[in-house]
């Protein structure tokens, strides 16, 4: 071999050798790079984790405190058009929260006798929850009861205490898990 095909020879495998170099420092930095990544990864994810949590915790405080009430004009037991709008935005939550269960409270208003009163108390309780189960919520998560007018409070007379008695409260809770 002559002179210049050794230089060139040689030419060619420092080129190959640089190359490697260069290579291997990239190599080296593009691993740098993906462990910073994964960290950055394992530490978002351990702070949605965190989240999560949170949310769910925020959840349960919300469902404790998560109560409905729908109101009622005198003598009547039917659902107006904005108690049926939040019965459906109420169903649509039920429906994607299977754990839930409700309890509905149906409330008149004192005057009038305590027959008549029950019977229109249960009405209203039966309106919310007809409205509830035609929209999917199986009937064995509804607990109803119409209490008349037994635990009104307001004075004789007072009309707008009378207008906040005859309602149907909601309450939400979770399932009981029987063992």
């Amino acid at each position: 071999m002559d002179r210049r095909n050794y230089r060139l020879l040689l030419g060619k495998e420092l080129e190959k050798a640089d190359r490697y170099e260069l290579i291997s420092e990239n190599i080296y930095q593009t691993e740098r790079k993906l462990g910073n990544l994964k960290t950055r990864l394992s530490s978002a994810e351990h702070k949605i984790r965190r989240a999560e949590l949170k949310t769910t915790e925020y959840a349960e405080l919300a469902l404790e405190q998560l109560a409905l009430e729908l109101f009622f004009d005198s003598n009547q037991g039917q659902l107006d058009e904005q108690d049926v709008l939040r019965l459906t935005k109420l169903s649509k939550y039920l429906n994607a929260h299977p754990e839930l269960n409700v309890q509905l409270h149906g409330f008149t208003d004192p005057r009038g006798n305590e027959q008549y009163n029950q019977k229109l108390s249960q009405r209203r309780v039966d309106a919310v929850k007809d409205s509830l189960v035609s929209q999917g919520i199986q009937d064995n998560r509804i607990d109803s009861r119409g209490h008349g007018s037994s635990l009104a409070s307001a004075g004789k007379g007072d009309e707008i205490a009378y207008s906040k008695q005859r309602s149907v409260k909601i309450e939400i809770s979770k399932a009981e898990i029987a063992l």
